[in-house]
Order: C-alpha cells, then structure tokens, then sequence
C-alpha cells in the first residue's frame, strides 16, 4: 500500500472517528454529553490541523527540491 493511500486512510479513520464521538456525545444527555462533545471536537481539531502542517512542510520541502540553487 502506497504511503499516500495509508496516509489518506489515517485521515479518514480519525475524522470517521471523531464525528462518532460527537454523534455519541449528543446522544448523552446533560452536561457529560456537552464535555464529550467539546473534547472530541479538541482533538478533532488538533488532529486536522497537524495533517495539514505535515502536508505543507511536505510541499515546502518539496519546492526547496525543486528551486534552482
């Protein structure tokens, strides 16, 4: 498997993921369900941010490859 394909699928696993607990924490009622919510939603967040930073330092680098010298 192609390290994009894993990549790609990492990323859909944790954002599949991610809404499923947030899905869950709607379903719970009260105050724990709003917690699981905010957590999920945190760590959704993060998680998506930092594959967007490796896809840029990947693409910088890439462009550093490419730059005449």
């Amino acid at each position: 498997m192609s390290e994009f394909l894993q990549g790609y699928l990492a990323n859909v696993v944790v954002v599949v993921l991610g809404i499923g607990i947030c899905v869950w924490g709607g379903l719970v009622d009260g105050e724990t369900g709003a917690k699981v919510q905010r957590i999920a939603l945190s760590i959704l967040l993060g998680l998506i941010n930092l594959t967007l930073a490796a896809k840029l330092q990947v693409i910088i680098l890439e462009l550093d490859r490419l730059s005449p010298k």
